[in-house]
């Protein structure tokens, strides 16, 4: 368990990375990291979250390491500096940049992308310049009055952002407003240890805010911020299975990732597990290789981070085989076998059975003309039991929203009119979040999913009032748009899912068993016809 894949998995995909970004100086988009944009020309506008590679870049220009052919590098230094400088042009008069659409004002990429630039002037102190820290003081102003509550992981990277700004202007208005904002994060963190992510808790997102309060602990030495890393790492812990299946259909976005930096940087034994857990199931787990363009630019350089301060020793920490109930999260975790179920999404499990391994979303009802699917947060009530979850609801209409032409261009339009204005544009922004994101359209279909575990796993879905249609179970299965999931995990190649034709309005029964070992028996169906 030595900390050399860290830095294995970052070499490797560095190509990549550097792919993405214009190095000629003469081009009028120099140090541009959006290659959709200054290459493809498929895109209007650059989002700006893509230069947060510029920290990948400076991490491994100062990282002095035999096999490191970018430590000293000057060219690589040229690239860092035209990075920089890009970002500063996409900073709007208001001090926001944009991430998924011209005059978004996002607050997510104005916090992570500032994050990122300033962890790099205070990394390189040469490539300051009065103008990047007048544009850094800008962007630092937006985010003072403003906040994320439904997903709060943006929130910790906003005060990550806020204490470089002070630590490079020395302006106490940003220090102050880091740790008004640290009191009302830790009013809103669950006493189970983690976060909201629209509504429910999720593992990647949860690392991603351990990651930013464990760097901002490192600089303040705050012990309120110390104390909300180690509730969570707290809660990864316990709910972290034997082998690299974390997360996924469980958690309310569907991640599979775990970001490495954080528990490296954090004290504590549960950190130090999770340090262990993510150095042994590397290759097993979405990592850089697995990820697009878009979320390597934004994750890499937390991998050179988990090298740069990768723990000499990690304590052992082994976890107890008492049931977990997780009534504010709506999770039961059982450790032998590992099974861990989410009664506020339908059911959604994920269970290691000897050498398999079992993902179920919940229940699909494909119709000729719609999908419908129990896997959607807050969808269901539920019973949480040691070795017992009851999920009752009905199944949400999927909407699966796409860009046409028209919409596209009828969305330009309102972007570069009324879109304009920053107060319309985050009222906008809330409206799409809902339709895109959250499908929660409850259908006529209702559903009862029962998982018992005991000596095996007992899965009973009975779904009432069906159309003619086809039912799916036992496979991932998501339908809300959240970028940073649906990555590929090898567990997809071993699923086998079950498919059930309804021809007639019925009621239908389905019950699945599987021994201690995994071992499917035979699946037990009755329909009865309305």
């Amino acid at each position: 368990m030595t900390k050399d894949m860290y830095l294995d998995v970052v070499l490797a995909e560095m190509p990549r990375l550097l792919g993405l970004i214009d190095r000629n100086p003469l081009s009028k988009t120099f140090g541009c990291a959006d290659r959709q944009f200054w290459l493809y020309r498929t895109v209007d506008f650059a989002g700006a979250r893509y230069q947060e590679a510029c920290l990948t870049l400076a991490l491994l220009y100062q990282l002095k390491e035999v096999r490191n052919p970018y430590y000293h590098n000057p060219q690589v230094l040229s690239w860092i500096k035209a990075m920089l400088d890009f970002w500063s042009s996409l900073v709007r008069s208001d001090g926001s940049v944009d991430e998924w659409y011209p005059f978004e004002h996002s607050f997510v990429a104005t916090a992570f992308s500032l994050a990122a630039v300033t962890e790099v002037v205070l990394l390189l102190p040469e490539l300051q310049s009065s103008q990047l820290l007048k544009k850094v003081k800008l962007v630092g102003s937006f985010l003072l009055g403003r906040t994320e509550l439904r997903v709060q992981n943006q929130l910790t990277g906003a005060l990550l952002a806020l204490y470089n700004v002070f630590l490079l202007t020395n302006d106490s208005k940003f220090e102050s407003a880091v740790f008004r904002k640290v009191a009302r994060l830790e009013k809103l963190q669950s006493v189970e240890g983690w976060f909201s992510e629209y509504g429910g808790a999720d593992v990647g997102y949860l690392s991603l805010a351990v990651d930013y309060l464990a760097k901002l602990y490192w600089k303040s030495r705050d012990m309120n911020v110390l104390v909300m890393a180690q509730k969570a790492c707290q809660f990864l812990w316990r709910v972290m299975p034997p082998v690299a299946v974390q997360g996924g259909d469980v958690g309310s976005r569907n991640t599979e990732y775990l970001i490495p930096s954080g528990f490296e940087l954090l004290p504590g034994r549960e950190a130090d597990a999770l340090s262990g857990f993510v150095r042994e199931q590397l290759s097993g787990l979405v990592n850089p290789s697995s990820l697009d363009d878009r979320y390597l630019a934004y994750n890499l350089y937390t991998y050179v981070q988990a090298f740069v301060h990768a723990k000499k020793k990690l304590s052992v920490m082994k976890h107890s085989l008492e049931p977990v109930v997780l009534p504010d999260a709506g999770w039961l975790v059982m450790r032998d076998p590992f099974v861990v179920v989410n009664g506020k999404k339908g059911g959604a499990f994920r269970a290691v059975l000897g050498e398999t391994i079992i993902a179920d979303g919940g229940v699909q009802v494909l119709t000729k003309h719609h999908a419908y699917f129990s896997g959607v947060m807050h969808a269901s009530s539920c019973q949480l039991l040691p070795h017992r979850v009851i999920a009752e609801g009905r199944l949400c209409k999927i909407t699966n929203q796409r860009l046409s032409p028209l919409k596209m261009v009828g969305s330009r339009l309102f972007q570069l009119t009324l879109g304009c204005y920053s107060l319309l544009s985050r009222v906008v922004k809330n409206v799409l979040r809902d339709v895109v994101i959250k499908s929660d359209k409850k259908s006529a279909i209702r559903f009862v999913r029962d998982v018992v575990i005991n000596n095996g796993l007992t899965v009973t879905d009975v779904i009432v009032n069906v159309p003619p249609s086809k039912i799916l179970l036992g496979m991932k299965a998501s339908y809300n748009m959240v970028p940073s999931s649906k990555y590929f995990h090898p567990l997809e190649l071993a699923s086998q899912p079950f498919e059930l034709l309804v021809r007639e309005r019925s009621t239908v029964k389905i019950i699945r068993r599987f021994d201690n070992v995994g071992k499917s028996l035979p699946v037990e169906v009755q329909v009865t016809r309305k």
